[in-house]
C-alpha cells in the first residue's frame, strides 16, 4: 500500500474530507433554503398584517356606523320630537337640549337637524334658518330617507350651516307618527374624518391609496379632499376598485378590499410593501456573508478538529469505564474539542442529576410527611373545638337534646374523618363528607346566616386525594367571607373531572377581597391556610396542580383546587 493511500485511510484525513465537504454543502443548502423560507415568511407576515389591519379598520367603521344608527333611532323615536312636530311647540327647548347632548357625546357629529313635513326646522345651530327648509325637503337625502331608512350619503360639503367648510357624511332617518304617517326627517352631519380615526394600525407608505366607495360608485372617504370634486381622480379610484384583491409580486403592491355591510361601502387599500424589498436585500446579504464566513471557518476548524478528536474520545471512554460515579476532570485550560467537552459536561451533569434526584426524592417524602403532620396538628383547632363545645353546652342548657345529639355526631364524624386511620390519602367521598360535617357544625352555630350546597359528579367519588384539603378552604370562606357580611351568605362546593384532572371549586358570596393585596409569599388567609393545601397538592402531584383564587370586593371568592385523577 502506497504512502498516499495510507494517509487517506487515516481517521483524521477522512474526517477532514467528509466533515468539511458535507458541512460546506450543508451550509450552502441551508443558506439558500433559509433565504427562501424567511423571504416567504416576511411576505406572509406583511400580507397578513395588512389584511388584518384592513379587516379591523372595516369592523371599527361598522361599529361606529352602528352607533350612529342607534343615536338616530333614539332621536327619531323620541316621543318629545313626535309631539313637537304634531303641534306641541313648548317641547322645542327640551329637544334642543337633547340635541346638544348628542353633539357633546361624539366629537365627529357636526350638526343635528330636524326638518318637519310642514317646513319647520329645529337645530342647535342658529345658522340653519327656516328659509332653507324648502330646499332641504327637495334634497336627495330627504327623499331617500323616506324610501329606505336610515340613509347614508357620500361625502359632501356641509351646505346647511353657514360659514362651515367641513366635508361631512350625512345620516338621514324618517320620523314617523304612531300610525306610520310621515312627520319629517332627522339629518345628522358627521365629519368625514371619523373614518381616519377608525383606521386601525394602518401604517402605510406615502404612495399608498386608502379610500371608501359606496355601492353607487360615489366617493365616501379619501384623505385628500380634492378627490371629492375631481372627476378624473375619482375615475382613477374606480380603476383601483376593479383590480384583483391580491399581492402583485412584480409591482410589489398589495390590494385589499373590505365590504362595510351596514353602509354598503367598500374599503379599499393599495399599498406598496417597500419595506419588504429592503428586508429581502438585507436577508440576501446576511445569508451570503454567513455562507462565506462559516465556510472558511469550517475548513480551518475541521482540520484541527480531525487531528484532535481521537485522543480525547479515548480518554473520555476510559473515565466512564473506571467507575459508575466517576467524574471527568475538566478545567479552563482543557485541551479537548468542544464536542468532547460537551459530552464530558453532560456526563458529569448526569451523575449530579442522579444524586440530586435521589436527594430530592428523599426530601419530598420527608416534606410530605411533615406537611401531613402539620395539617393534622393545625386541624385540631382549639378555637373551633371550643366554639363547638360551647354550642353543645348552650343546646344542653336549652334542653335541645336533638341538637346536642346532631352536633355531637357531626363533631365525632368530623374528627374520625380527620384521622382517617392514619392514612394520608382518602377517597373523595370521605373528603366531601369531612367538609359536609364541618359545614353542619357551622350551620348549627350560624343558623340562617349560613347555607351551603354540594354538586359532586358520581365519577369522582372513587378518586383518592390528600386528606383535609377542602375543610381549610371552607373555613376561610366562612371566617373571611360569610362572617363579615351583614346578611346571609352561601357556600357551594363542586367536583368534577376535566382533561384528566380532578377539580374542586369552593365558591362563596361573601365580602371578597382585593387580589392585589394577596401576599406574594403565599395565599394564606386563615385557619390551616390555603397555602398549606397548595403546597401539599404541588408536592403530591407537581406544579401543574395546586390552588388558584379569584375574588372581587363585594362579589365573593372562588377557590379552585386541582389534583390529578387517581383511583384506589
Amino acid at each position: 500500500m502506497s504512502k498516499t493511500s495510507r494517509k487517506r485511510r487515516k481517521l483524521s484525513v477522512q474526517i477532514f474530507l467528509t466533515y468539511g465537504l458535507v458541512l460546506l454543502c450543508a451550509i450552502v443548502l441551508v443558506g439558500v433554503s433559509s433565504y427562501l423560507l424567511f423571504a416567504n415568511i416576511l411576505l406572509d407576515e406583511n400580507v397578513q398584517a395588512s389584511n388584518a389591519a384592513v379587516v379591523g379598520s372595516g369592523k371599527y367603521i361598522e361599529g361606529y356606523i352602528d352607533k350612529m344608527y342607534a343615536v338616530s333611532s333614539l332621536v327619531t323615536g323620541d316621543q318629545k320630537v313626535i309631539d313637537y312636530i304634531e303641534g306641541d311647540e313648548d317641547l322645542r327647548e327640551d329637544i334642543l337640549a337633547d340635541i346638544d347632548t348628542v353633539l357633546q357625546t361624539d366629537e365627529f357629529i357636526e350638526s343635528v337637524i330636524i326638518v318637519t313635513y310642514d317646513g319647520r326646522i329645529i337645530s342647535s345651530d342658529n345658522a340653519v334658518t327656516m328659509e332653507m327648509s324648502g330646499d332641504m325637503m327637495e334634497k336627495s337625502w330627504y327623499k331617500q330617507a323616506i324610501d329606505a331608512m336610515p340613509h347614508l350619503t357620500p361625502t359632501r360639503m356641509n351646505e346647511f350651516t353657514s360659514g362651515s367648510e367641513a366635508w361631512v357624511i350625512s345620516l338621514s332617518s324618517e320620523i314617523v307618527s304612531a300610525d306610520g304617517g310621515h312627520l319629517g326627517i332627522l339629518l345628522m352631519d358627521i365629519d368625514y374624518r371619523f373614518v381616519q380615526e377608525h383606521l386601525l394600525n394602518m401604517q402605510l407608505q406615502e404612495n399608498s391609496e386608502v379610500f371608501i366607495m359606496s355601492s353607487c360608485d360615489e366617493l365616501v372617504y379619501h384623505k385628500d379632499t380634492s378627490y371629492f370634486t375631481n372627476t378624473e381622480k375619482i375615475e382613477e379610484l374606480m380603476l383601483c376598485m376593479l383590480a384583483d384583491e391580491n399581492y402583485d409580486r412584480a409591482a410589489n403592491t398589495l390590494t385589499k378590499k373590505y365590504e362595510i355591510q351596514n353602509a354598503e361601502w367598500t374599503l379599499v387599500i393599495m399599498t406598496e410593501l417597500s419595506n419588504l424589498v429592503v428586508l429581502r436585500q438585507t436577508l440576501v446579504l446576511a445569508v451570503a456573508v454567513l455562507i462565506v464566513v462559516i465556510g472558511a471557518l469550517v475548513l480551518v476548524v475541521s482540520n484541527i478538529f480531525a487531528r484532535r478528536i481521537t485522543k480525547p474520545i479515548k480518554e473520555l471512554q476510559d473515565t466512564m469505564s473506571r467507575h459508575e460515579s466517576a467524574r471527568m476532570v475538566l478545567d479552563e485550560n482543557s485541551r479537548y474539542c468542544e464536542e468532547v467537552n460537551s459530552l464530558a459536561f453532560e456526563y458529569n451533569a448526569m451523575i449530579e442529576r442522579i444524586d440530586s434526584l435521589m436527594e430530592e426524592n428523599t426530601e419530598k417524602e420527608r416534606s410530605l410527611k411533615d406537611m401531613e403532620i402539620k395539617t393534622l396538628t393545625n386541624q385540631i383547632n382549639p378555637h373551633f373545638l371550643y366554639n363547638t363545645l360551647d354550642t353543645i353546652l348552650w343546646m344542653a342548657e336549652a334542653d335541645d337534646s336533638g341538637g346536642v345529639v346532631d352536633m355531637t355526631k357531626a363533631l365525632a364524624q368530623f374528627f374520625r374523618l380527620s384521622l382517617s386511620g392514619g392514612m394520608s390519602m382518602i377517597s373523595v367521598r370521605d373528603e366531601i363528607d369531612h367538609a359536609r360535617q364541618y359545614l353542619k357544625i357551622q350551620k348549627m352555630r350560624y343558623g340562617d346566616k349560613l347555607s351551603f350546597d354540594f354538586d359532586i359528579d358520581e365519577d369522582v367519588l372513587g378518586c383518592v386525594v390528600p386528606k383535609i384539603i377542602l375543610q381549610p378552604i371552607v373555613e376561610n370562606a366562612i371566617y373571611h367571607g360569610i362572617k363579615e357580611k351583614d346578611d346571609a351568605g352561601s357556600i357551594s362546593i363542586s367536583a368534577k373531572i376535566e382533561d384528566g384532572y380532578l377539580r374542586f371549586v369552593v365558591k362563596d358570596d361573601g365580602v371578597g377581597f382585593d387580589m392585589q393585596n394577596l401576599p406574594v409569599s403565599g395565599k394564606k388567609l386563615g385557619g390551616v391556610g390555603i397555602n398549606n393545601v397548595d403546597e401539599r397538592l404541588r408536592l403530591q402531584y407537581g406544579d401543574d396542580c395546586g390552588v388558584s383564587i379569584k375574588s372581587d370586593i363585594g362579589e365573593g371568592t372562588t377557590v379552585i383546587l386541582t389534583a390529578r385523577y387517581e383511583t384506589k
